[in-house]
């Protein structure tokens, strides 16, 4: 290497993008590369260190320096070869537990940041654990290195070694120069190879679907961006199943590992589809395949998942997706990712990864001595990945779980690390049994999700009370406190008590009785809230039509539910057809205004019970004519009054839903019985901004459907920030939307919500 001096070459196509990754991340201590090799033998130092020189002379990439070339990239230098030393040298045997002081020595130097000019991007160090236990460490900055890279280093290092050791002749090194492997890839982006490539890509990913995501659970345990590692064994005897299994599929055992993976992470994100991010080494010709430097890939497998597919049918279509896959590895991830737009944001993988390693527990020979290799590297997790590395026959394999801190805690990764070993024995102990019928949560988890989850024993509102109730009983005690706020006009719970009392009397002067029907056709407001209250007081249900209906949806709600009245404001009065023997309230009608104001402002007086109608709404018609849901008092109050809500006395919620969907339930009457506010939304629907402004004026919680939380949680994740609660449901809600939130709002619970409106707004309620 002795013409390396004043050498300049341009970047590999990888190196491009973890040069880049590295600016953007500010770090570059997750982007190294690194493994150690447990050596069951004694060690010459000096003769170890005299292999490694002659490795490092022969790497071309080793020489090599990196510096901005002064247009948004980067190039390689190569100064004059320096004479230091390569090896550190650590005796440990007199330590109390040399592996441990050795593994600590490890994870602190890989922990270090190496800056891209340093006199060396790479280092080495041999531990003598005892006369007869060695093991060596390598670490490499991933511009130098891959794990394929890192690998063939390692067998080279062997060989050298050992023809030191035996006094016998080492074959040269057949790697070949970095230009000519330059020379290949600007080939090959001119080809019509590279095209093919492209097109198959964008055909494959056409629909830019949702990322495949694990719903994120978290505590305080580590700042965000810190990984989290448990690492598990499958038994020896799952791993000759799990061979068998794939012998059976025709396929290799890592690719039935990664259906394995597929099958896991699509049954814990609700998918039918899983996209994994897989790494490739990227070299498909012979002269890359043999040749120590990096050019990994990192590119989306897509598998349709269903609980009705057995693993061996699952493993054989992730066997030809991963061959397609490879057969159009040579476009780079993170062009891919430029050219479709997709994944959105700053995002490096395509969802969770899973690497599989054959030859990361593979055995070398150092001087005829049995020696192990062990993975180390470092990397960048953006949510969770999974590792596994071979295992020769006869042993256990090694099955690391990997998860971003600001997503996941210890103990979860730690569940779902053994409830994938326990899934992947069981499935691949008989493979044609359907995926989704494999259990893999032990005895405990189970009790934990048929009982904890399912607890009812909590206080709940007597079957014979009404909201209007609770709320009496909530007055004697904050009366004065704010109770609704729309824009600038703020009213008190004893200013709606009042309110909504006179308003009571009035309907029942003009005929509304208990047991009748009354229409609310009305925008959401401060006045809303009053009407709906001021028909329970008179004891009468509420019919609620959005001012937003067609007018002959309008038409059909009234002449369906025959309603004694009819309460509207001016603004649409001419928008309601007459309906027969219903009553007009045009309520900000001022001889409405007048009369009401006249009336006694506690109200008509009249009993309500538990079984009376509370309101009856209307179902959207999607599957024919619109069906109108009678739901009673007892059931509201239950849903409004139970202790499962998180609302408080010092909590605002928004209230943005028409009051014709029921969610309206929550967002008005959850924060009224618990002393908390409402805060009326203002109008049109409510986006990443209106959620902004919302939080602004004091809103903790806030409840948006399925579809709008996936749009948000994809364009402006961090809109939620400063809530302490988001509701979401009525539809599946994306594994990876939720991450996605949780990365950018670590401390937003978001919680699902599941049901039809028969059963008053959800049977189900669910942290994610």
């Amino acid at each position: 290497m002795n013409g390396n001096a004043a050498r300049t070459l341009p970047l590999l196509d990888a190196q491009e993008g973890i040069w880049l990754a590295q600016r953007v991340s500010g770090s570059r201590r997750l982007y190294s590369v690194g493994q150690y090799v447990d050596i069951h033998g004694p060690v010459v130092p000096h003769l170890f260190e005299r292999a490694l020189r002659q490795l490092t002379d022969e790497t071309e990439i080793l020489h090599a320096r990196f510096e901005d070339d002064g247009a948004g990239g980067a190039r390689m230098t190569f100064p004059p070869p320096e004479t230091h030393a390569l090896l550190d040298f650590h005796d440990l045997t007199e330590e109390e537990d040399p592996r441990k002081a050795a593994e600590a020595w490890m994870r602190a130097e890989l922990d270090q940041e190496i800056a891209s000019h340093a006199d060396r991007l790479y280092a080495h160090a041999l531990f003598r654990l005892a006369p007869d236990h060695h093991i060596w460490y390598q670490r490499y900055d991933h511009l130098l290195m891959d794990a394929y890279g890192c690998s063939q280093l390692a067998r080279r290092a062997a060989d050298v070694y050992t023809a030191l050791l035996t006094g016998r002749p080492c074959a040269p090194a057949q790697h070949a120069p970095l230009r000519a492997l330059m020379d290949e890839e600007s080939a090959h982006r001119a080809s019509e190879r590279q095209e093919a490539d492209r097109r198959y890509w964008h055909e494959h990913f056409a629909d830019r679907p949702d990322l495949t995501g694990i719903p994120g659970h978290t505590t305080p345990e580590a700042g965000p961006g810190d990984v989290l590692r448990e690492t598990g064994h499958l038994p020896s005897h799952a791993v000759t199943a799990l061979r068998a299994a794939a012998a059976r599929a025709e396929a290799s055992w890592p690719r039935l590992v990664v259906a394995a993976v597929a099958a896991f992470v699509g049954r814990l994100g609700g998918t039918d589809e899983a996209i994994l991010s897989l790494p490739v080494a990227g070299r498909t010709g012979d002269r890359a395949r043999r040749t120590p430097c990096t050019m990994a890939n990192i590119l989306p497998l897509r598998v349709p998942v269903t609980a009705s597919t057995s693993l061996l049918d699952l493993t054989r279509t992730t066997d030809t997706e991963i061959a397609a896959l490879l057969d159009h590895q040579s476009l780079r991830g993170e062009q891919l990712r430029r050219e479709l737009g997709w994944p959105s944001g700053d995002r490096w993988h395509f969802g969770p990864y899973v690497n599989v390693m054959p030859k990361a527990g593979e055995t070398l020979s150092f001087g005829g001595h049995r020696s192990v290799v062990r993975d180390l590297s470092s990397r960048r997790v953006e949510e969770f990945g999974v590792l596994v590395s071979g295992a020769p026959e006869g042993q256990d394999m090694e099955i690391t779980f990997e998860a971003n801190s600001a997503l996941y805690d210890r103990p979860w990764l730690r569940s779902a690390l053994q409830a994938f070993l326990r899934f992947l024995t069981r499935t691949t102990a008989d493979p044609s049994q359907p995926v989704g019928a494999v259990p893999w949560l032990d005895a405990a988890e189970r009790a934990h999700v048929l009982d904890r989850w399912n607890a009812t024993e909590g206080p709940a509102a007597p079957a014979a009370d009404t909201v209007p109730k609770l709320l009496a009983r909530h007055l004697a005690w904050s009366s004065d406190a704010v109770a609704v706020t729309d824009g600038e006009r703020t009213v008190t719970y004893a200013e709606l008590d009042r309110e909504s009392g006179r308003l009571a009397a009035y309907l029942a002067h003009e005929g509304v009785a208990r047991g009748d029907r009354v229409a609310v056709v009305m925008e959401r407001s401060v006045d809303l809230i009053v009407a709906l209250l001021a028909v329970w007081r008179a004891g009468a249900a509420f019919v609620p039509v959005d001012v937003e209906y067609p007018a002959e949806r309008v038409a059909f709600l009234l002449a369906d539910s025959r309603p004694t009245a009819v309460l509207c404001a001016e603004a649409h009065r001419d928008a309601i057809p007459a309906v027969h023997e219903a009553r007009l309230v045009v309520l900000d009608d001022p001889r409405v205004c007048a009369a009401v104001a006249g009336c006694r402002a506690d109200g008509p007086g009249v009993w309500v019970g538990g079984g009376d109608v509370a309101y009856v709404m209307y179902t959207s018609g999607s599957s024919g004519v619109p069906k109108g849901v009678v739901v009673a008092h007892g059931a509201v109050a239950g849903l409004v009054g139970g202790s499962g809500w998180s609302v408080g006395a010092g909590d605002a919620v928004l209230m943005h839903a028409p009051h014709a969907f029921d969610v309206s339930l929550f967002e008005v009457w959850v924060p009224l019985v618990a002393g908390g506010r409402v805060v009326v939304a203002g109008a049109g629907v409510v986006d990443a901004g209106g959620v902004r402004s919302a939080v602004g004026v004091g809103v903790s919680v806030v409840h948006v459907t399925a579809g709008v939380f996936r749009v948000l949680a994809e364009e402006f994740p961090g809109c939620f920030a400063g809530l302490r609660e988001v509701l979401t449901g009525g539809d599946v809600v994306p594994a990876g939307a939720v991450a996605r939130v949780r990365g950018a709002c670590p401390g937003v619970a978001v919680r699902h919500l599941y049901g039809p409106t028969e059963i008053t707004l959800c049977a189900t309620t669910h942290h994610l």
